[in-house]
């Protein structure tokens, strides 16, 4: 990654549209999360877009969001452009669905993540497998400034159903970039766990750096392993993106912490093998939940990352 820092783990294997507007979006719903996207529409034909720029593991672990940001949902953890972000929420009423065939690509490309910080605080996240041995997730999972820096150990559950948690891999490695571990800058919010054997038995994710015009036209799931739901069970959710900024992607699609590092992906009209990644979710702000953009800068050092 350019400017990239990392930490070595020991590690061994265990096996746009204005609001009121209605709009045609591209992209296949996948079956398991669309009875999310009609429960929205039985309380509303319209989507409204808004946009605001005021704006052992168990029941002792937290999302890794608090490790770095704080211990309530309600406090600003850092301002960017005037813009308030906090952790990630559900937005007015929850539509997430469970998903249960986590064996089935892409669910079996997504990871649980349990974290152990350097001071021994436990923690769980959501990261996505870029390759066989390259998971991608929100930097705070990796790095705690709070909690000592660089975690400790990371255990990656790809297509975890449940607490029993099913196959799983150490982190051999941590990487992500100064804008983070120095900077604590959202946009550059995001990292890599490199396992130290493959795991890519389920698959792997495509992703890549759109054009904001390319970015509206789809609509886009968030699934991830959320921290107020049974431990090792995945929750998805899907709408269109509120806004899109530089480096930051917007949505109201609910979400929740441990959420954080989970992909921001679409479906291609035509083929739906064809699923990529446009952001690395890892923030919720007064209005809605964010990710960080997959830009050119981004897409290359994910390469980087598992090259």
């Amino acid at each position: 990654m350019h400017n990239a820092v990392s930490c070595e783990l020991a590690a061994t294997s265990a096996r746009e549209s204005e609001a009121g507007t209605t709009r045609k979006y591209s992209g296949q719903i996948l079956a398991e999360c669309r009875q999310s996207w009609e429960k929205q529409h039985e309380r509303s034909r319209q989507i409204a877009v808004k946009w605001s720029e005021e704006s052992e593991f168990g029941d002792a672990t937290a999302s890794a969001w608090f490790g770095t940001h704080g211990t309530h949902i309600s406090r600003a953890i850092v301002q960017r452009d005037g813009a308030e972000y906090m952790a990630e929420v559900v937005i007015g009423e929850d539509d997430r669905v469970r998903i249960h065939n986590t064996e089935r690509y892409p669910y079996s490309a997504i990871c649980s993540l349990e974290i152990t910080a350097s001071t021994g605080r436990r923690f769980v996240g959501s990261g996505w497998l870029a390759s066989g041995s390259t998971v991608i997730t929100a930097g705070h999972c990796i790095f705690m400034p709070d909690e000592g820096g660089w975690a400790k150990r990371v255990r990656v559950y790809p297509g975890r159903n449940g607490p029993g948690g099913g196959r799983s891999f150490l982190g051999a490695r941590l990487v992500s970039v100064e804008g983070w571990t120095s900077d604590r800058r959202p946009a550059a919010d995001y990292g890599a766990i490199v396992l130290n054997e493959s795991a890519d038995d389920g698959g792997s994710f495509g992703y890549l750096a759109l054009k904001e015009k390319d970015l509206r036209k789809n609509i886009y799931h968030v699934v991830g392993y959320s921290a107020d739901k049974p431990l090792g069970t995945l929750w998805g959710h899907i709408r269109p993106l509120s806004a899109v900024r530089e480096d930051i992607l917007y949505y109201e699609t609910d979400t929740y912490g441990g959420n954080s590092g989970c992909p921001v992906f679409f479906v291609d009209d035509e083929d739906p093998q064809a699923i990529y990644v446009v952001g690395i979710h890892n923030y919720g702000d007064l209005s809605g939940n964010s990710a960080t953009r997959i830009t050119a800068e981004v897409f290359d050092n994910i390469n980087e990352g598992h090259s």
